[in-house]
């Protein structure tokens, strides 16, 4: 009787960067994983544009080479990596593990894995979940505000000494 599959899934919230030096860091972990395994593998990537285009490769250099500006950003990914064997007519999954990001989601950021082996499994899930959390930016918007925070109640100061010449002024000469 063969051992049952282990799968492993971790989703997140976060903000995060992911340019071609994390991009290409990401794809090295899981090399190492899969080569430490004995496992041979395919990397595919899918990437949904803003505009529903969607472009699929096995080429990472392809994939850092979409024109993913403001106008047209990459809105979901998905990186698979993936050890298959041919039974029959089947394709069989053996080993996977598979990252995602959907701007759509509040969950945004999600790694699965799935292997015969639990331990390779979490193992890889941990790995690449901490690299992900390492392209976080953190507190993205919060210092932003924080640090403009002093505007509102200027603001409100300004517009209370402008109402008040506007009525006929201050007289500074009466006493209190």
């Amino acid at each position: 009787m063969a051992a049952p599959r282990k799968r492993n899934r971790k989703a997140f919230t976060s903000s995060f960067v992911l340019g071609p030096d994390k991009l290409r860091r990401l794809v090295e972990i899981a090399t190492e994983s899969f080569q430490e395994a004995s496992l041979d593998f395919d990397t595919h990537f899918t990437a949904t544009l803003r505009d529903d285009r969607e472009v699929t490769t096995d080429d990472i250099d392809e994939l850092l080479s979409l024109d993913n500006t403001i106008r047209n950003p990459i809105k979901e990914l998905q990186i698979e990596f993936v050890q298959r064997t041919i039974a029959g007519k089947d394709d069989v999954v053996k080993a996977r593990c598979l990252v995602t990001y959907d701007s759509d989601d509040y969950k945004n950021l999600m790694v699965l894995t799935e292997a015969d082996d639990g331990r390779w499994s979490s193992t890889l899930t941990s790995k690449m979940e901490e690299q992900l959390r390492r392209m976080s930016v953190a507190n993205w918007f919060r210092p932003t505000i924080a640090q403009k925070l002093w505007v509102l109640p200027s603001l409100v100061g300004l517009a209370i000494l402008v109402l008040g010449f506007a009525m006929g002024g201050f007289d500074f000469n009466r006493g209190v």
